[in-house]
């Protein structure tokens, strides 16, 4: 079974509830627990399989996302 998702969220203190930037998140294949392929919204283009939260990310065609404080996505 195939399945597109759209996984985003945010990385926060659990105390103060502050976002916290610099964590590394990484997004894996069920099956085999190596990184997952992942593609921008284009379904074409690799995304990184693995990101800093709160920091720019940039695909594979070289375009740059900026990202909030603590925020991670995996279009």
């Amino acid at each position: 079974v195939d399945v597109l998702a759209d996984p985003f969220g945010l990385v926060f203190d659990s105390v103060d509830g502050a976002p916290v930037s610099g964590a590394q998140v990484s997004i894996a294949d069920a099956a085999s627990g190596q990184p997952a392929a992942v593609f921008a919204e284009d379904g074409v283009t690799p995304w990184p399989s693995s990101v800093t939260t709160g920091a720019s990310v940039t695909d594979g065609a070289g375009n740059s996302y900026a990202m909030a404080p603590g925020e991670f996505r995996f279009p």
